[in-house]
């Protein structure tokens, strides 16, 4: 059960980040207009998708993730929460995936091949089920984590 979670987590994420990924062209115009108040000050969506060097309320500490900012990523999961690494490289999802087996995680599902353009693979502990995203797309590069708390 967990696992199919971790999978709908992870197949929902891969959606919406390819679909986002291609669509750049058309939202970097109107991104730069935009902007969101929030507690008395006004942020563009540049700012907001700057992220910040702290993690999501809520995202594990036990979980290890690459170096950078983060933004939260609402996953549509139950029991479950997600962050989005900001500023993702080639290498982050390659990063990414040995920092996990370094910490411990098994192997759940096997990363796919460098050569893809979306890559995703799973991991999990006796707490966590943990899903990575990355979208490799004209030089741009997205990371998401996708955790699940094991019950």
């Amino acid at each position: 059960m967990k696992s199919g979670k971790v999978a709908a987590a992870v197949s929902i994420a891969c959606a919406v980040l390819v679909v986002s990924a291609c669509s750049d062209d058309v939202v970097e115009p109107a991104a730069d207009s935009v902007v969101v108040s929030e507690t008395a000050s006004e942020l563009s969506v540049a700012d907001q998708l700057a992220g910040t060097s702290e993690r999501p309320e809520g995202f594990p500490d036990e979980i290890p993730v690459v170096p950078g900012s983060y933004m939260e990523y609402t996953s549509p999961v139950k029991d479950s929460v997600g962050l989005e690494v900001t500023g993702a490289t080639e290498a982050s999802f390659d990063d990414a995936v040995e920092l996990l087996k370094d910490g411990g995680f098994d192997v759940r599902s096997a990363p796919t091949a460098p050569d893809e353009t979306l890559r995703t693979a799973t991991f999990a502990n006796d707490t966590f089920e943990v899903g990575i995203t990355g979208v490799s797309v004209a030089d741009m590069h997205r990371l998401t984590y996708h955790v699940v708390f094991s019950q």
